[in-house]
């Protein structure tokens, strides 16, 4: 039985995915579009992170959102059935942990909007298999892995209690002219949670259903959804034991990801690799050749038909989509129907209500020297603002997901920077020699693919820092706390009896951010103008040792004005969480929803009998 939310409800009023154009379909589609057609055709979304709204109006340059992406694909379609060309649509993972609308390990909000999205294909990311309340949610009978069908592919990921595969292992595309093999991988993830078992690439390509599902399926390419960087070497791995057991003359076209930028990789003549961006910034677009069409290039002399693989990186905006289909309107009824309900989605959950300002704005790839740095922001700014004792941060570059643009700062820009909401964790008294050879040993490790202008960990003090004979209470989050602790054993045993334990009050990733904000508000003159609504306190983390955040006696005017809205989110909180304890069968996931429940009850109690009953 399927979870239910608020969002999921008022789906069921909104048109289903399509899976048949007919001719009322957008058939306005007569002119070829401005795209390097071939024998088999793909769209391709990957790393979205819940961006299905698209990015806010301080860059008009990306302004589709999900709705304009399914009208594109609708429409190029048409144009495919019309003109018997083979289309899909495929996404490569990471679908969660990016903005509000799904954040702090629920996706309840979320589902219902990728549900409309009539995918060909989908793979895992690395995202949806961090907490296990995520991995529940998308495995429990009815839900979004049995919506997909054998669509949802997981080649190397087995659900650990009974080691066979969360989806299916393959899937066969059949299109007007061709039967494409494909895959779904992700790369070798050694953290995810123990309700799954991600087995490592070079391992399933040996096994005997790899190697019989190349030698006994017919088809006509094939198509591997890698959620690993473009040039990552398992994609040679994969390459090279399709190569083992079909030859050198089957096109392999690789889509990747997880890696956040646009690029492409020939791992030989015949196969291509194509990364398409991060976060709706882009709407991939590849091209590739039947085997047939391959070897009579190669028949007719052309010993490297590698120009038969082909790609288009387009900027997710609507302009852009609409002169690429050569139409003069983008939208189609489903698509617009899905722009309603994100945007329906986004103002319950309240994103879109202004919290402060930013003066100038912040970018997350720039180096700790730039004064437009996100992170020297952080460390220069919020720490030594909001902290004045002996704390001292130390987290990982990946902890911060977008830049801060100019102006006015809304819910969902913060959760933008900040999506994780994880706990914040203290060790007292840490000998700050320690906390020096910590740094250096963990930037030491190799570099992560990804922001290479910055360290992998980035120390924060609330005061100048000494490396010699001073003591500090060492700060990072939940996902950091188990490397640390590791690597400050062997760095001094000393440290071993020092156990961290959650900050009090109790703070998480994205309150600090919520709270700075708030505080260093330069537009607070507009922030409650007309049609801004009073903002939104995040939940409390869901990391292994959060807990609820305490009500401070000494409350400020900040805090009551983020109460007052606390209190309308809890009323929502609380029809969402009675309609979920109704349905869900599971007992552990009963015990979880209405411990939650009592908690938000408890909360507009409190207001009540404090404030008067809120209207």
């Amino acid at each position: 039985m399927r979870r239910l939310s608020v969002s999921t409800l008022l789906g069921w009023f909104l048109p289903s995915p399509i899976t048949v154009l007919g001719a009322s379909a957008e058939s306005a589609v007569l002119l070829a579009p401005n795209l390097p057609m071939g024998d088999i055709n793909v769209v391709v979304l990957t790393d979205v992170h819940s961006w299905v709204g698209g990015h806010d109006a301080k860059e008009p340059n990306l302004d589709a959102d999900y709705g304009d992406v399914l009208s594109y694909y609708e429409r190029l379609k048409a144009y495919c059935d019309l003109n018997k060309k083979d289309l899909f649509f495929v996404v490569n993972g990471d679908w969660i942990d990016g903005t509000g609308i799904a954040t702090n390990g629920d996706p309840s909000f979320l589902i219902p909007l990728l549900e409309k999205m009539p995918w060909d294909a989908v793979n895992i990311g690395n995202h949806e298999l961090y907490k296990r309340e995520v991995i529940e949610y998308m495995t429990q009978p009815g839900g979004f892995v049995e919506w997909w069908g054998d669509r949802y592919l997981s080649s190397n990921i087995d659900l650990t209690s009974s080691m066979r595969p969360i989806g299916s292992q393959y899937h066969i595309l059949q299109g007007h002219n061709s039967s494409v093999l494909t895959f779904g991988f992700l790369f070798n993830m050694k953290d995810n949670d123990a309700m799954v078992t991600v087995h490592e690439v070079a391992t399933v390509v040996q096994q005997d259903w790899f190697r019989n599902t190349l030698l006994e399926e017919v088809y006509d390419a094939i198509l591997v959804l890698a959620h690993m960087d473009v040039k990552d070497d398992l994609v040679q791995v994969i390459k090279d034991a399709i190569r083992l057991q079909v030859g050198a003359n089957v096109p392999i076209q690789f889509v990747t990801g997880h890696t956040h930028y646009r690029s492409n990789y020939r791992p030989d003549s015949s196969s291509h690799s194509v990364e398409a961006g991060r976060y709706l910034d882009t709407v991939g677009f590849v091209s590739f050749p039947k085997a047939s069409t391959l070897l009579s290039e190669l028949a007719n002399g052309n010993g490297n038909a590698s120009d038969l693989f082909q790609h288009v990186f387009l900027d997710a905006n609507v302009e852009t989509l609409t002169k690429t289909l050569a139409v003069t309107l983008l939208q189609t009824a489903n698509g617009h129907a899905l722009s309603k309900f994100i945007a329906r989605t986004r103002s319950e959950l309240g994103l879109n209500n202004v919290i402060g300002c930013a003066a100038q704005s912040y970018f997350i790839d720039r180096s700790l020297d730039d004064e437009n740095s996100l992170w020297r922001l952080f460390r220069d700014k919020l720490v030594p603002k909001g902290y004045s004792g002996d704390e001292v941060f130390l987290l990982g570059k990946g902890g911060w997901r977008y830049d801060v643009l100019q102006g006015n700062v809304t819910v969902d820009n913060v959760l933008a920077i900040s999506p994780f909401n994880e706990s914040l964790l203290v060790w007292k008294g840490v000998p700050s020699a320690t906390i020096a050879k910590l740094v250096d040993t963990l930037n030491a490790f190799p570099d992560q693919a990804f922001l290479h202008d910055l360290p992998n960990y980035i120390l924060a003090p609330a005061r100048n820092f000494s490396a010699v004979n001073e003591t500090y209470d060492l700060i990072t989050d939940q996902f950091e706390v188990s490397l640390m602790q590791q690597q400050m054993g062997i760095i001094d045993q000393s440290t071993a009896d020092i156990t961290p334990v959650p900050m009090q009050p109790a703070t998480t990733t994205t309150s600090v951010w919520i709270n700075f904000f708030q505080s260093e508000n330069e537009c607070h003159s507009n922030s409650h103008g007309a049609g801004n609504e009073r903002p939104m306190e995040m939940p409390p983390s869901t990391g292994a040792d959060a807990k609820s955040k305490q009500n401070d006696d000494e409350t400020d005017h900040q805090f009551d004005n983020v109460r007052l809205v606390f209190v309308s989110v809890a009323v929502a909180a609380v029809f969402l969480f009675s309609i979920i304890n109704v349905r869900q069968r599971d007992r552990r996931w009963r015990m979880v929803t209405e411990a939650k429940r009592q908690l938000t009850l408890q909360a507009l109690r409190d207001y009540e009998d404090e404030e008067g009953q809120f209207v």
